[in-house]
């Protein structure tokens, strides 16, 4: 019986273990001669012979039942372009294309208020801006010592701060004349005296300011002392 000695014993471990770490390495590494394919994107493109994965796959996703509260009134071309919703004597509705006119109350309506040059209309972003201010009474001439009374009114009171009514003599000449401004509320009355003098003729604004001190006002009226009034309503 052969005597196995230490040494061979060592060999035969280093051939088995050798063979074990080249089949590792060929695994490891590409077959020489093999052309590795860089498939990065040119351009947002892949390069020929390249191919993303999942390619030719196809995905499928079983058709659900229709979900609209309701049914297009039409054909099923799913659309219908008319003119006013016109219907032709004997005829279907005047359709351009698609499907016939399904019509309604609601154009009925449309054209009816169009023909009477009605706009109805809801803007609650548009709000138009208002300052007035006039006699109370509306006279536009008065007495000297004639107390006169002044309504204020305006759309946007929110953003004033105070309010003040100015008038201003009109004089005739070289001089600017001093304006008297009477305080007074946006949406109030202020009482104002005419005075006795050279001043025959006036003039009268409402000034309102917001809290930075910007202000507007409205166009002049003009108001005048007479010894005869001749304009009461």
């Amino acid at each position: 019986m052969p005597v196995k000695t230490l040494g061979s014993l060592m060999g035969k471990r280093l051939r088995t273990g050798g063979l074990v770490s080249v089949l590792a390495l060929m695994a490891a590494v590409p077959a020489l001669g093999q052309e590795t394919r860089d498939c990065r994107l040119v351009d947002g493109v892949l390069p020929d012979g390249c191919a993303t994965a999942g390619e030719g796959q196809a995905v499928q996703d079983p058709v659900t039942s229709n979900v609209e509260l309701e049914e297009f009134p039409g054909s099923p071309k799913g659309f219908s372009i008319s003119v006013d919703g016109e219907t032709l004597a004997g005829e279907d509705r005047k359709v351009i294309a698609g499907a016939a006119s399904p019509g309604g109350a609601l154009r009925e309506q449309d054209l009816a208020l169009d023909a009477a040059d009605v706009q109805v209309r809801y803007d609650g972003t548009r709000a138009e801006r208002r300052l007035n201010v006039l006699t109370s009474d509306l006279r536009t001439e008065f007495s000297a010592g004639e107390e006169v009374s002044f309504n204020a009114s305006t759309s946007y009171e929110r953003w004033i701060d105070r309010a003040e009514l100015r008038i201003t003599p009109v004089r005739r000449g070289f001089g600017r004349p001093e304006t008297i401004v009477v305080p007074m509320d946006p949406n109030g009355s202020a009482s104002w005296t005419v005075p006795a003098g050279d001043e025959n003729d006036f003039t009268y604004v409402l000034r309102v300011y917001d809290s930075a001190g910007r202000y507007d006002e409205t166009a002049p009226e003009f108001i005048g002392r007479r010894e005869r009034l001749s304009n009461r309503i």
